[in-house]
């Protein structure tokens, strides 16, 4: 290494520390690197120049003419925009068709213009979707007088249109139909009828003048359908005119489906009622004869589903309803993106022709951008709204726009970050419903090129053999530079005590088992799992903390004991994982099944569901009514398979290996009387599907008993002899224990009496004697011999 060499390092070295203070007011000056330098802020540029002293990230605003001069060799990459345009004519009504923005820098806006011109003559594909139900058997009648006027409204509107037809009804299963021998084939008790169907396709879209006579003939050639529930299977039909081939739609056309129902519709979930728990995959399930066959064995669509899918097909819907559910499908509306426009539709369909003219005009007068980026990127959209053209409420577009008039738009592009580990290269549509799609590619600018390995020189003479030479500035090593290795310690408390480690020379020895810059760290510290090992055996510890194994870079367990696996292979039940959401969910590899309101979701895969389907005891209760009031004769009565009587009094359910009985229905003549009946099923497959066998009616009502009202005046009248005789005997006993105490008393004063035997101690005598005071009687013997 030569003087000339050293001195060239020394001076690039020194640089680190040079800043002025009119540098410390730029943003850019604290980036140490060309690619930080760049991600800092869209105006900061690195220069690569080797001998260069100033600091070599500064914002290209702020720079001062010096240092633009003391530089050469800038590195500042500059956004630019590539646009692919076409003249507007018929099928060509969007400017610019492909949109290319290379080089954008973190936090940078690009704005890019668009203007849309509506074309009388652009195509015009409709395809109309109708509720075959029965309820709609009158419209279906209007509809076949109407049909020509129908056309005639759509040549109004576009010279170059095309019209299919298609019908829907639900699934044909129990409990949206009656799933009774023969019941699925003819439905209705007014034949002709055809067989109930999820989606049947009766007419490709067909453009010119065979449009009109072929819809009028399709449309006198189907027939109606009938189910049981309100609710309609409206979804999976859109969801298949959307993916399907068969439709025919034009690849370059305003795509509408008009979808007439009097009826609100079911979304995913709603198919557990059938033991249908596999969600839509949102794929065309044609089969033979044009139907829709898949749809027994998947879901309804979600409302996110049919979202998604309306979307990527550049279809708009217009709702024609009836005013029972009109409320609903607006609700419907406002949660699609994709342009959609609701109508109410008579309960004969009468006025179907203006609606489907009025619908269609407020869609052609609708002209916005929604764009479909991802979250990484904004997008915001600015119309400018000319002459009588109004704002739309969602802000994204204007409406009232007349034919052949131009709107123009601002989209504004920004990505505020880079990503890390990814690519930053971004690929996604704007969306400009019932016309077209702008793909839009974003290329973000994140790093240097003077970064790439081929040039860097690693220990550069330049950086004195101690560090790296980098787009024109040294990187030193680390254990070199100024934020050298070492624990830095000046005793044993620094490097965690004496158990941890000891300082020696200013640098930490740590104990077997321990390492750090300050022995901080220890492979033995990291919590224990359930099973009592460190990390539950499936991660290993480092400095306190588990790192969970990983496959090709992806975590095999998760939790702070990794304690749980990433796998939800014990959870999937085929494809699906724990039966659905609505069943559960899967937690460390395990399914946490769900209980909402009367459904208990049990099993493994929270398959098992004992109150789902067939054991509603709530379906059947007009039927098991209208069966015991005609004596078993169900003919004119709404049962959803078979029913009957019981052969005697009541159902002998011994014989059952498989039942449910229901909670009573009270009597509609005597409300003190309740009818009984029971569930007959059979569970097979894996999910636990149910199907139902028969309701079985208690032939005899369970009404209480009449009293017995001999029983009752016998037994008051016995009742009360009985006391009465019980009184006597009570009162009897107590006077003959008094009259016996009384008289042992009397024997007992008796015997303490003392009578002289003489006289009557009541006796007195009537003689009286006197004595004289002053006479002395003389002697017995004088007196006697005188």
């Amino acid at each position: 290494m030569n003087i000339s060499q050293v001195l060239i390092g020394f001076q690039i070295l020194v640089q680190l520390f040079l800043k002025t203070e009119s540098q410390s007011a730029d943003i850019c000056i604290e980036a140490e690197t060309c690619s930080s330098c760049l991600r800092t802020h869209f105006s900061c540029q690195w220069c690569r120049d080797i001998n260069y002293v100033d600091s070599r990230c500064q914002s290209n605003s702020s720079s001062s003419a010096e240092s633009f001069s003391l530089c050469s060799n800038w590195t500042f990459p500059v956004s630019s925009v590539a646009e692919v345009s076409h003249d507007f004519n018929s099928t060509v009504q969007v400017k610019p068709s492909r949109i290319k923005i290379s080089n954008l820098r973190p936090g940078e806006e690009m704005n890019v213009s668009v203007t849309v011109k509506s074309s009388r003559d652009f195509p015009l594909d409709v395809y109309y979707l109708m509720d075959f139900s029965h309820s709609m058997k009158d419209d279906l009648t209007q509809l076949r007088k109407l049909s020509k006027e129908i056309t005639d409204s759509l040549h109004e509107i576009s010279p170059s249109y095309g019209i299919g037809l298609g019908t829907f009804v639900d699934k044909p299963t129990f409990p949206y139909a009656i799933s009774e021998p023969g019941r699925i084939e003819m439905p209705c008790s007014d034949p002709p009828c055809q067989a109930v169907h999820s989606f049947r396709h009766v007419m490709n879209i067909t453009h010119g003048t065979a449009a009109n006579s072929d819809f009028t003939d399709k449309l006198n050639s189907v027939n109606i359908s009938s189910n049981v529930d309100k609710p309609e299977g409206g979804f999976d039909a859109i969801v298949q005119v959307a993916v399907c081939s068969q439709i025919g739609w034009r690849d370059v056309s305003r795509r509408v489906i008009l979808f007439a129902s009097d009826a609100t519709y079911h979304v995913a979930g709603d198919g557990i009622l059938a033991g249908i728990i596999r969600p839509n995959r949102a794929q065309c399930g044609m089969g033979e004869g044009n139907e829709y066959v898949e749809s027994l064995n998947e879901d309804y669509p979600s409302i996110g589903q049919l979202n998604k899918v309306l979307i990527e097909q550049q279809i708009i819907p217009i709702f024609a309803v009836t005013g029972e559910v009109l409320e609903d499908y607006l609700h419907l509306s406002n949660r699609l993106v994709q342009l959609s426009s609701v109508g109410q539709l008579s309960s004969t369909s009468d006025d179907i022709v203006e609606l489907i003219k009025e619908r269609l005009e407020d869609i052609v007068k609708n002209t916005q951008l929604s764009p479909d980026n991802p979250p990484e990127v904004q997008v915001i959209v600015t119309p400018f709204c000319s002459g009588n053209q109004v704002p739309t409420e969602n802000g994204r577009g204007c409406s009232n726009v007349s034919m052949e008039e131009e709107v123009s738009f601002t989209i504004t592009v920004r990505v505020d970050q880079c990503n890390e580990e990814g690519d930053n290269n971004y690929n996604f549509n704007i969306e400009v419903p019932g016309i077209s799609k702008i793909p839009v590619s974003i290329s973000l600018t994140c790093d240097c090129p003077c970064e790439e390995e081929k040039n860097v020189s690693r220990n550069s003479p330049l950086c004195l053999g101690v560090g790296d030479l980098v787009c024109g500035a040294c990187q030193c090593h680390q254990e070199e530079g100024e934020e050298g290795g070492g624990g830095d310690c000046r005793d044993s408390a620094d490097c965690g005590g004496a158990e941890s480690g000891t300082c020696i020379c200013g640098e930490c020895d740590c104990q077997e088992g321990i390492y750090g810059d300050h022995c901080e760290c220890s492979n033995t510290t990291c919590p224990v799992g359930e099973n009592g090992e460190l990390c539950s055996g499936n991660g290993n510890c480092s400095c306190g903390e588990c790192i969970c194994h990983k496959n090709n870079g992806e975590a095999l367990f998760t939790g702070d004991e990794c304690g749980c696996t990433v796998s939800k292979q014990r959870c999937m039940l085929g494809d699906l994982e724990c039966s659905g959401p609505a069943n559960g969910e899967c937690a460390c590899g395990e399914c946490k099944c769900r209980s909402t309101g009367q459904f208990t979701y049990t099993g493994q895969y929270c398959e098992i569901c004992p109150e789902c389907g067939p054991l509603d005891c709530k379906l059947y209760r007009e039927c098991v009514i209208c069966v015991h009031a005609n004596a078993g004769n169900t003919e004119n009565c709404d049962c959803p398979g078979e029913a009957a009587l019981s052969e005697g009094d009541t159902a002998d359910t011994n014989k059952f290996e498989v039942y449910k009985t229901c909670p009573p229905i009270p009597h509609s003549y005597d409300v003190s009387c309740d009818l009984n009946f029971h569930i007959l099923y059979t569970d097979y497959g894996l999910v636990k599907q149910r199907t139902l066998d028969m309701i079985l009616i208690d032939r005899l009502l369970d009404c209480p008993k009449p009293p017995n009202i001999v029983a009752i005046v016998a037994g008051s009248v016995g009742g009360i002899l009985a006391i009465g005789a019980l009184l006597l005997v009570l009162y009897k006993v107590y006077i003959s224990t008094l009259d016996k105490r009384e008289y042992e008393k009397f024997l007992n004063e008796r015997s303490r009496a003392k009578w002289n035997s003489a006289y009557s101690p009541v006796y007195k005598t009537p003689t009286t004697i006197y004595t004289n005071p002053l006479f002395t009687a003389p002697s017995d013997v004088d007196f006697k011999a005188k």
